[in-house]
């Protein structure tokens, strides 16, 4: 297991006395526990481990490696720790200008790679990883294990892999795919995009006017604040929630008698509304052929080509607050997860 960080500042050769070498490595200082090298890519290496040994011309040969630092040319530092690796190995794959056999020998645990403020590329590999973006505009790829991926501040595009993802958008306006497994994606704030991708998902679009797309598998969405727009697919019984505050909503390819359903708070907004006779009178044809449902204090949801006449209980369930609840919280209920 690895953890990886990156930042803003990249360690420039410059100044730190440092030559570089047409092949190999060199050695600027070293001690059992700490070397300090250059391998002729221009890569800097900071080593911390533990028995370290050099040989007579001072090259370090041997040990075991636990914690580096290393910088790549123009990129962001880096910065990793919780290994257990073999100075022997590490030093075959940078003397031979192989970086991404490195990268895949070092970090085929489970790892935590955390960006810089910047706008970072990250690839998990091997395991389960961990990947936060932290500040500027990220794209960061999950793998075939359950990842977590954080994008946080800026707007970022998250893909998660193979695996059951836990995919968190934060701040801006972000992009993010479920991708296959059984994925919770959560939008966070911004205007975000969001695909659930194959199997059963739980998203959560959170703040913001988003656009989500449930894809394949069935999915619970919760739509949070904002104006969004949801598409689903009707054979795939897809439950869709709303609770107070939810805002201008619409639902395309909504199909009741295929599975779908609409999953309401009762009381929502301070209304009566509780069970469908409660609602019924609320829901009408906007004259475009579309269903609109008065939900209360402003919110709306409009359901699109959908004949409101037609509208009935098969449409609809209802909720007491806190018997379902969106993923932020940690309570995962609904449509296909029994």
């Amino acid at each position: 297991m690895g953890q990886l960080t990156a930042f803003t500042d990249p360690l420039g050769a410059a100044g730190h006395g440092l030559q570089a070498l047409d092949h190999g490595s060199v050695l600027v200082s070293g001690t059992a526990t700490q070397a300090v090298l250059q391998v002729s890519d221009g890569t800097t290496l900071t080593a911390l481990g533990t028995g370290f040994r050099y040989s007579e011309d001072g090259r370090l040969i041997g040990g075991t490696l636990h914690d580096f630092d290393f910088n790549l040319g123009d990129l962001p530092e880096v910065h990793a720790t919780g290994f257990d690796l073999s100075i022997g190995a590490v030093l075959g794959y940078l003397s031979d200008h192989r970086l991404d056999h490195l990268q895949a020998y070092v970090f085929h645990g489970d790892d935590t790679i955390d960006g810089s403020e910047g706008g970072d590329l990250a690839l998990g590999l091997d395991g389960i990883d961990r990947m936060y973006g932290n500040g500027g505009a990220d794209t960061l790829l999950g793998n075939a294990e359950n990842d977590r991926i954080d994008g946080d501040a800026g707007n970022d595009v998250l893909l998660g892999g193979k695996g059951d993802d836990d995919i968190r958008g934060g701040t801006g306006d972000d992009m993010l795919w479920g991708n296959l497994g059984r994925d919770t994606i959560r939008g966070g704030e911004g205007n975000d995009t969001i695909f659930g991708g194959k199997e059963y998902d739980v998203i959560d679009g959170g703040d913001g006017d988003d656009l989500i797309y449930s894809d394949q598998g069935g999915d619970d969405i919760w739509t949070g604040a904002g104006n969004d727009t949801v598409h689903v697919e009707g054979a795939d019984q897809d439950w869709v929630f709303f609770q107070s505050g939810s805002g201008l909503d619409r639902i395309d390819g909504f199909d009741a008698p295929s599975g779908d359903l609409i999953l309401l708070e009762r009381r929502l907004n301070n209304t009566d509304i509780v069970d469908f006779a409660s609602l019924v009178e609320r829901i009408v044809d906007d004259g475009f052929g579309n269903a609109i449902v008065n939900l209360g204090g402003g919110n709306i949801l409009r359901l699109t080509d959908v004949d409101a006449h037609l509208v009935d209980e098969r449409y609809f369930a209802f909720f007491d607050p806190g018997e379902y609840a969106p993923p932020a919280s940690g309570l995962l209920l609904g449509a296909a997860a029994a």
